[in-house]
C-alpha cells in the first residue's frame, strides 16, 4: 500500500513536471513575436488630394497627390490587368517632394486595367495600398 502512494505521487510529479513544460513551450509558440506586434500598431501613411487626371482624347493619365506622413520617399505605381496574369505588377514610381510631399506620376493607361499606388513602410508607419482606378476604352 505503501509502494503504490509512493509510485503514484512520483507519476503525479512526473506528469506536472512534463505538462507544465509543454504548456510554457505552447504559451511560447502561441505568442506572436514583438516584431509582428509592433507592425500592426503602427499608423498608416498619410496620402491627401489624392486624384487621377485623363487627358481627353489620349491614353495619358496622371495621379496627383501629397504624401503628408514622410515626404521624400518612393510612391509606386502598380498595374492589374484583368485576363492577364494574377495580382499587381509594377509599372513606375516617383519620390515625392522632399519639401512638401507632392508627387505625380504620368503613364500611358491600358484599357480595362486597374491602378494602384503603394507606398512602403518606414519606421514610423505602416504599408499603404490605395486603388487609383481602371482605365476604361471608349
Amino acid at each position: 500500500m505503501r509502494m503504490t502512494r509512493l509510485v503514484t505521487a512520483l507519476v503525479a510529479v512526473f506528469a506536472a513536471t512534463v505538462l507544465g513544460l509543454t504548456a510554457t513551450t505552447d504559451a511560447r509558440a502561441a505568442t506572436p513575436t514583438t516584431h509582428a506586434v509592433a507592425q500592426k500598431a503602427l499608423p498608416r501613411h498619410v496620402v491627401t488630394n489624392l486624384r487621377s487626371v485623363q487627358v481627353k482624347g489620349t491614353r495619358i493619365v496622371y495621379i496627383k497627390g501629397t504624401l503628408k506622413s514622410a515626404p521624400g520617399i518612393r510612391v509606386y505605381l502598380q498595374a492589374h490587368k484583368n485576363g492577364g496574369r494574377p495580382g499587381y505588377q509594377a509599372v513606375t514610381s516617383v519620390r515625392s517632394s522632399p519639401s512638401t510631399g507632392a508627387f505625380s506620376i504620368r503613364f500611358k493607361g491600358r484599357c480595362g486595367t486597374a491602378y494602384r499606388i503603394i507606398i512602403k513602410p518606414t519606421v514610423r508607419y505602416s504599408l499603404y495600398k490605395m486603388y487609383v482606378g481602371t482605365f476604361v476604352c471608349r
